[in-house]
């Protein structure tokens, strides 16, 4: 009897302890996850445009699904950016997001008016504006290049660059009919 009561305690002080593990290790990730997104807007609330932003953005309904302020605050910002009318407005909707984040990560002392308050200098502005400009000129070159060497060549394939193109997609064409049916129509775009 002695053994049974020492067998089964054993195992149930075991099974309660793995299960312990698991929730706190949940738990932990979760948090983690919370925060990480929580640290990437905060990162980035003077541009809310930026990609790391709107990626963490995008992810609010996930990470944070069970918590319905967050959620009602991320979709009163996607109403206010549909509508484009000013970026003030936007820009509330914004802090309001972060402002209940942190309230769900219990960091009391991080207020609407601690929100507000971010580092952004002028020289990086300049500079992230200038490399936009410059990369918006160096797509238009190239789209200008391409158009000019176009008319100037009346670029059209000749048959052997078909041929060597057909050679190697029929092998795989086979693999799928849908792929089959593909490079039919294709085919056919290529006989008019």
């Amino acid at each position: 009897m002695y053994v049974l009561v020492a067998l089964l305690s054993a195992i149930l002080s075991g099974l309660l302890a793995t299960l312990v593990t698991i929730f706190w290790q949940n738990y932990n990730q979760a948090r983690k996850t919370k925060f990480e997104i929580f640290q990437t807007l905060l990162s980035y609330r003077y541009d809310f445009t930026n990609e790391k932003c709107v990626k963490a953005l995008n992810s609010i309904d996930v990470i944070f699904y069970k918590q319905k302020d967050i959620r009602e605050s991320w979709q009163n910002f996607i109403i206010e950016a549909e509508s484009n009318k000013e970026m003030k407005k936007m820009d509330d909707k914004f802090l309001s997001i972060l402002e209940n984040i942190a309230k769900n990560l219990n960091y009391k002392k991080i207020n609407w008016e601690k929100l507000k308050m971010f580092y952004h200098p002028v020289g990086l502005a300049d500079k992230i504006r200038e490399e936009n400009f410059l990369r918006q000129a160096q797509v238009q070159e190239h789209l200008n290049n391409l158009k000019k060497i176009e008319k100037e060549e009346n670029i059209k394939p000749d048959d052997n660059i078909k041929n060597q193109i057909l050679e190697n997609l029929i092998p795989k064409m086979f693999d799928d009919p849908d792929k089959l049916e593909k490079f039919i129509n294709l085919s056919e775009k290529f006989k008019k």
